[in-house]
C-alpha cells in the first residue's frame, strides 16, 4: 500500500472516531458528520474534516468553524496507520494493531473532553486485544490474559484506595469529595490495556502512565495557579496517561525491554 494510500485510510479511520467521540458520549447512535454548532449533515466534501478545511474551515449551512479536534484526530489517525503500514505490512498484526491504537485514541479523546471511559468502546476493544493476543504466538493465552487481569487488578486495588482516600477527606471536610484520581472507566482501561501488552508489558505501562501522569498533573495545576483557578483537589482525566503507556509499550515495549534488559 503507497504512503499515500495508507494516508488516506488513515484519515478515514479518524473521521469514524471523530463520529464516535461526538456521538457515543451523547448516547447517540452514530451519524455521518455534522456540525457541532447547527446539527445539520456536512456535504460529502466535509466528511473528512481535512478536507473541510481545504474548503474554508466553516460549515456551509450556518458558518460555525470545523472543530480543531477533528482535523488533529483524523492527521494523528493517519500518521499512525502510515507508520504502522511500514512497520508491518499487509498482516493480521496491522489489523489488530491499527485497531487497538484506534480503540486507544477514541478513549483518549472522549475522557479528555467528557471524562468518560465508555464501556461500549472499552469492551470491544477488549475482545479485540484479548483475539489478538490469542493469534499472536509471542503472547499467547496464558501472558494475555494474565495481562488483563494485572492490568485491572492493580487499578482496581488504586479505585479503592481513592474511594477511602475520598471518604476520609470528605469526612474531614464536612462534605462530600467528587473529584477522584481513578474510575471505574480506568480500571477497564488498565484491563484493555494488559489484554493488548500482555503481563509483562503492562507493569511498563502503568508505569509510564505514573509518570506521565506526574509530569502532566504538575503542569496542568501550574498553568491552574496561574490562572488562579487552582483547587486543592483537582482531578484530571487520567485514561490519557494509561493510554499513552499502553502505546509506549504496544508499540516499543520489545525495543524497550531489551535497551533496560542490555544495561
Amino acid at each position: 500500500m503507497p504512503y499515500a494510500l495508507s494516508a488516506l485510510l488513515g484519515l478515514v479511520l479518524g473521521a469514524l472516531l471523530n463520529v464516535l467521540a461526538d456521538d457515543l458520549p451523547a448516547r447517540r447512535a452514530p451519524r455521518l458528520p455534522v456540525c457541532g454548532n447547527c446539527g445539520r449533515t456536512h456535504p460529502p466534501h466535509y466528511w473528512l474534516a481535512v478536507g473541510a478545511y481545504l474548503f474554508g474551515g466553516r460549515c456551509v449551512h450556518c458558518g460555525a468553524p470545523i472543530r480543531l479536534r477533528h482535523v488533529l484526530t483524523e492527521l494523528t489517525s493517519a500518521l499512525i496507520v502510515v507508520y504502522l503500514w511500514n512497520r508491518f505490512g499487509a498482516t493480521t498484526q496491522f489489523v489488530f494493531t491499527a485497531a487497538i491504537v484506534a480503540g486507544l485514541l477514541l478513549i483518549t479523546v472522549i475522557d479528555v473532553e467528557h471524562r468518560l471511559i465508555l464501556r461500549v468502546v472499552v469492551y470491544p476493544a477488549m475482545i479485540i486485544a484479548l483475539i489478538a493476543g490469542l493469534l499472536d504466538p509471542s503472547k499467547g493465552a496464558v501472558k494475555t490474559l494474565v495481562g488483563g487481569a494485572v492490568g485491572f487488578g492493580l487499578t482496581y486495588l488504586l479505585y479503592l484506595l481513592g474511594g477511602l482516600f475520598s471518604l476520609a477527606v470528605a469526612k474531614m471536610r464536612g462534605r462530600e469529595l467528587h473529584e477522584i484520581a481513578f474510575g471505574g472507566g480506568d480500571v477497564n482501561l488498565a484491563g484493555f490495556i494488559g489484554l493488548a501488552v500482555g503481563w509483562s508489558g503492562i507493569l511498563f505501562a502503568l508505569f509510564i502512565a505514573v509518570i506521565a501522569g506526574g509530569l502532566g498533573g504538575a503542569i496542568y495545576l501550574l498553568v491552574m495557579i496561574l490562572r488562579r483557578k487552582a483547587s486543592l483537589f483537582m482531578a484530571i482525566p487520567y485514561g490519557p496517561f494509561l493510554a499513552l503507556g499502553g502505546l509506549v509499550m504496544l508499540l516499543w515495549g520489545k525495543e524497550l525491554a531489551t535497551w533496560y534488559l542490555g544495561r
